[in-house]
C-alpha cells in the first residue's frame, strides 16, 4: 500500500528530544517508528487515534467547532513542546510552580497531556504516584518503552473535554496539571459545568 503525504508525516519527536524527557542519551534509547502509538484507556471515537493531512500539516479529525486546537502534529511542532517543556524543568528545576514537595501528591491527572512528557518527567520524582494523561488524541509516548516502575502507573485516556463530561470520580485526584493548553479552549466553553 502507498504511503500518502499525511502518512509520511511522521509525529514522535527525534531520538535526541525523547533523550530530553527520559533523561538518557539518546543514542541508546530505542528509536520509536512512525505509528507506534499507545493507549491503555478507553478509546470511544475512532477519531482519537485518526489524522487527516491538510496543507501539508498532521491535524487531529474533529471539526473547528468539535476541537478548536490550531496546531498540527508534525514532528517539528511536537518536538517545540517537548523542548519549551524541558526549559521550563531546567529553569524552574521542580515540575510545577507549586510546591508539591512538601506534600507529595498520590494522584495526578495532566490535562491536555500531549506526548505526556510532564506525566513521565514527574513519576520519576514521584514513585508513589499514579498518573492519568488526557487527550484529544492517542500521540503519546508508549509505555512499553518506559521503565516498568514508571509505566505502570501511568494511564493515557482519550475524550473531549469540550464536548463531553471528564470521566473521573469527584476528588479522584489530589493534583490537576495543566500546561499549554489555552490555545484549545474558547472563550464560551470555559465554566466550572465542563470541568
Amino acid at each position: 500500500m502507498a504511503q500518502t503525504e499525511c502518512d509520511r508525516l511522521r509525529i514522535f519527536p527525534s531520538p535526541f528530544a525523547m533523550s530530553l524527557w527520559l533523561g538518557t542519551p539518546y543514542s541508546h534509547r530505542r528509536l520509536i517508528r512512525h505509528g507506534e502509538m499507545c493507549s491503555t484507556g478507553s478509546v470511544t471515537d475512532e477519531r482519537h487515534k485518526a489524522f487527516i493531512c491538510r496543507n501539508g500539516c498532521k491535524l487531529h479529525a474533529f471539526t473547528r467547532e468539535e476541537a478548536p486546537w490550531p496546531f498540527s502534529f508534525n514532528r517539528e511542532v511536537l518536538e517545540q513542546c517537548a523542548l519549551d517543556h524541558a526549559m521550563i524543568l531546567k529553569i524552574a528545576d521542580t515540575q510545577s510552580f507549586m510546591d508539591m514537595s512538601s506534600r507529595p501528591p498520590k494522584r495526578c491527572l495532566d490535562l491536555g497531556t500531549a506526548l505526556g512528557d510532564w506525566i513521565i518527567d514527574t513519576a520519576q520524582r514521584f514513585p508513589k504516584c499514579t498518573f492519568v494523561g488526557f487527550d484529544l488524541v492517542d500521540i503519546q509516548i508508549p509505555l512499553r518503552i518506559l521503565d516498568p516502575s514508571i509505566a505502570k502507573r501511568i494511564e493515557w485516556v482519550h475524550g473531549n473535554f469540550l464536548t463531553h463530561r471528564l470521566p473521573f470520580s469527584a476528588n479522584e485526584f489530589d493534583y490537576i496539571h495543566l500546561e499549554g493548553i489555552g490555545f484549545a479552549v474558547p472563550e464560551d466553553k470555559v465554566s466550572s459545568t465542563n470541568a
